[in-house]
């Protein structure tokens, strides 16, 4: 029995905005190193609310050492929109980055989420809310973990969001 739920607690399948929405916070409040975001826009229907740039800024000020990296589709995607990770990343330069994935992967219809490279939401379908929460050990997790890591190398900087520090 002890197995079964082991095996439940690795692999959660949430269907609902608010659900997605309340899990990620809870996600984010738990890490402590890094947070790695594989989005196309941002999703701003659930990352650009004020509890998770609370949450993150929050996280950011509690070490040093901390990472936020983001992973975008095109910046052009977000031009004149007013997201409030673009303006943490602008407010945080040194612990946080937004990147623009290279055009041989757009062709990934999925976004995810990693916190601390040990906990990972992730949307088969990045239009969709169908998530799956995954927690290590985990094949998938290990495989996204791998992915972003590799994409980020190969990624460059989302310039148009610099902060110009005037």
């Amino acid at each position: 029995m002890q197995d079964e739920n082991t095996v439940e607690q690795k692999h959660h399948l949430i269907e609902h905005l608010d659900e997605l929405k309340e899990v990620t916070a809870d996600c984010i409040s738990k890490s402590r190193q890094t947070v790695q975001l594989y989005t196309h826009n941002l999703d701003p229907r659930i990352l650009n609310h004020p509890n998770i740039s609370t949450l993150l800024t929050k996280f950011i000020q509690q070490s040093s050492k901390v990472r936020i990296e983001m992973l975008i589709a095109d910046e052009a995607n977000l031009r004149g929109v007013d997201h409030l990770l673009i303006n943490l990343t602008q407010r945080f330069t040194t612990y946080s980055k937004i990147k623009v994935i290279p055009k041989e992967y757009l062709d990934n219809r999925y976004a995810f989420y990693l916190f601390d490279g040990r906990t990972m939401l992730y949307r088969n379908n990045a239009e969709r809310y169908e998530t799956e929460l995954l927690t290590l050990p985990n094949a998938k997790l290990n495989q996204m973990r791998k992915l972003f890591k590799e994409i980020w190398q190969q990624a460059s900087p989302a310039s148009r969001f610099r902060s110009l520090n005037i």
